[in-house]
Parts: C-alpha cells; sequence; structure tokens
C-alpha cells in the first residue's frame, strides 16, 4: 500500500491531466486511483480496443503496485487467462463497476484455475465504453473472490464518467496535435480565476451556456475545496461533461495564471435514424444499463432531460419498454460498437 493520503479527486484531476502521451497518461491515473482503489496488489490501467465485434485488443497495461508488475498485468490481460470472448463481454456489460467473478459466473472458473497460482483470484474493474468502440479499464486485482460493494458502484460509475471523458479529450488533443494544430485551439470558452469569461465561441456564446460554464467552474473549485472533508459531494459536484457538450479543464499560461477552459468533448454516437444526437447518447448509456441519475451525471444534464430522453427514444423507435431497448442495442452492436 501506498503512504500518500487517499484522495478521490486525484483521480479526476489525472483524467483531464491530457497533455501527455496516452502511456504516462494511463500509468498516471493508475498512480493516482492507488491509495483509493489499491486492495493490496496495487492497481492497473488498460484500454481495448473493441470496434472489430469478436477481437478485442487490449492496450499494455500500467500498474502501480509494490507486488504487481507489469508482467502480472499482461499475464492477467492474456487470452490464456481471460477468453477474448469473455473479455468482450465484461466490457461490454454492466454494471459499470463489478469483479470479474461478478460479470462471468461460471466461466471466470477458469481464470482463476490459471491465475490463483500467480496469487490472483479476481478483479475489481472500473469501465467506461466510448461511443468510439475503445473502452478504459481502471481497476485492482483482487487475492479473494467478491462482489462490488455498494459503495463501490456509487463512486467509481461516476469517477468512470470522468474517465471517458479524459480518454476522448486527450485522443482528440493528439490528433489536432499531430494535424499541426496548437493545444485547445478549438476551446470554445476561456473563464478565469474569478469566473468571468474571457473569451467565448461558437455554441458557448449562448448566454446561457455562459452561465452554466461559469457554475461549473464555481462547482469545480468549490469540489476542490471539499475533497477531503466530503469527497461523496465533492465528486457530486464535479459533473462529467457540462450541458452534454464541454469538458471544462484546467490551463495555466506561461506567467502562471489559471483559467479553465471549455473544449467541446461529447460522446459521437452511430447514427441511429430517427434520434437526435442527444438522444442517441441517452440510448447508448440507457442500454448499457446505466441508471437516469448517472446519465445525467455523465452528460452534465437534468435528470428529467433524461427522463423525457428515454420517452422519446421509446416512442420513434417503436419500443415499449427500456429493457426492449437494451436488447435492441445488443443486437445492433454486433455490427456497430457506437450504438
Amino acid at each position: 500500500m501506498t503512504g500518500r493520503e487517499a484522495d478521490i479527486l486525484d483521480v479526476i484531476e489525472a483524467a483531464y491531466a491530457v497533455d501527455r502521451g496516452r502511456d504516462a497518461w494511463l500509468q498516471a491515473i493508475a498512480e493516482a486511483a492507488r491509495p483509493v482503489l489499491d486492495c493490496g496488489l496495487g492497481t492497473v490501467a488498460y484500454t481495448t480496443d473493441l470496434r472489430q465485434p469478436g477481437r478485442p485488443v487490449s492496450s499494455r497495461p500500467y500498474t502501480a503496485s509494490d507486488v504487481f508488475g507489469q508482467e502480472h498485468g499482461e499475464f492477467f490481460l492474456s487470452d490464456d487467462v481471460v477468453d477474448p470472448e469473455l473479455r468482450e463481454m465484461m466490457h461490454f456489460s454492466s454494471p459499470v463497476v463489478a469483479t470479474g467473478s461478478e460479470l462471468a459466473g461460471d466461466r471466470w472458473n477458469d481464470t482463476v484455475a490459471v491465475a490463483a497460482p500467480h496469487g490472483l483470484m479476481d478483479f475489481l474493474g472500473i469501465n467506461h465504453l466510448d461511443p468510439s468502440g475503445f473502452c478504459l479499464t481502471l481497476g485492482a486485482p483482487l487475492s479473494e473472490l467478491r462482489q462490488a460493494t455498494s459503495e463501490e458502484r456509487e463512486c467509481w460509475s461516476r469517477i468512470a464518467c470522468h474517465l471517458g471523458a479524459g480518454l476522448r479529450l486527450r485522443d482528440e488533443l493528439e490528433r489536432e496535435a499531430q494535424a499541426g494544430q496548437a493545444p485547445l485551439s478549438r476551446a470554445e470558452a476561456v473563464v478565469d480565476a474569478d469566473y468571468s469569461v474571457v473569451e467565448a465561441r461558437g455554441a458557448a456564446r449562448d448566454a446561457g451556456c455562459l452561465e452554466e460554464l461559469r457554475a461549473a467552474a464555481k462547482a469545480i473549485d468549490r469540489a476542490r475545496r471539499d475533497r477531503r472533508r466530503r469527497p461523496a459531494e465533492a465528486i457530486e459536484l464535479w459533473l462529467g461533461l457540462v450541458s452534454g457538450r464541454w469538458s471544462v479543464i484546467d490551463h495555466f499560461d506561461t506567467d502562471g495564471k489559471r483559467f479553465f477552459i471549455a473544449q467541446e468533448n461529447q460522446p459521437r454516437t452511430a447514427a441511429l435514424t430517427p434520434l437526435t444526437l442527444r438522444e442517441r447518447q441517452i440510448a447508448f448509456y440507457a442500454g448499457r444499463g446505466y441508471s437516469n441519475k448517472l446519465i445525467a451525471y455523465n452528460l452534465g444534464i437534468p435528470v428529467g432531460s433524461v427522463a423525457a430522453g428515454i420517452r422519446s427514444v421509446l416512442r420513434k423507435v417503436g419500443l415499449a419498454s427500456r429493457a426492449d431497448l437494451m436488447r435492441l442495442l445488443a443486437v445492433l452492436r454486433a455490427t456497430e460498437p457506437g450504438l
């Protein structure tokens, strides 16, 4: 176990430290999570490409542990330990936070038979599957079989929203850099440390949107002040997105001045006629078992808007229930991971 003081907001902040390459970014997330997630064997972070059905491709796993080394992470993700079909099923499955044995049931016995001699029995995983087809997993190897607790589900399902937003944002900024664009050149709003709007363009020029962005900046600072005294409340204050569109991240100018940058970062789902983009986003997360409250947190929109969106989706596609929607999307995902 690390001697660092536990602070779960460190994980959110690591998710938005998007100026790092992906490898360093994943390592930083694993390190930030260790004081609050480590169950004795350390923590691990990796991504999985699920764009080709039946062929999940995981990145190199990055570990933060005194006993669980890089080779253990690679071993635990190998096809010899977890069958690729099972691994794909687990990444697509809900809930967002669960152990391998919970998701796999009796099929996990084969994994235990291979991994137990190495001191590994289970894995507590926090998964965020993005509509792009990439899944980010943060987790803790376990030396015993168990289920995720209700407290772990409540807390880490929200952290997963930030991991997904950070993954999208980091990858987009990397693409922009490769195209020769300046970092954050597409930022739609800049708010200073006093919460005054310095610059706004595009959709952010709307007065209502600007007020929401200013409120988000204030909420982030309040979350940071409450991070140790009231960590659960701090997490609730720092939403996954603002108005379903923006990630708000810190930026320090060359003279040390701090600004909040609003970067367009909404999930891009596959087309599903006749749904709007917002309805597709809501349907995507509902299809993975997200509650209305978690969808609202993830997108940064009111819970009532999520409920209305679900009703509209069901009406437009001619389905009677949320369960019908989940079954339909599970079938469609066989050819289109972004649904």
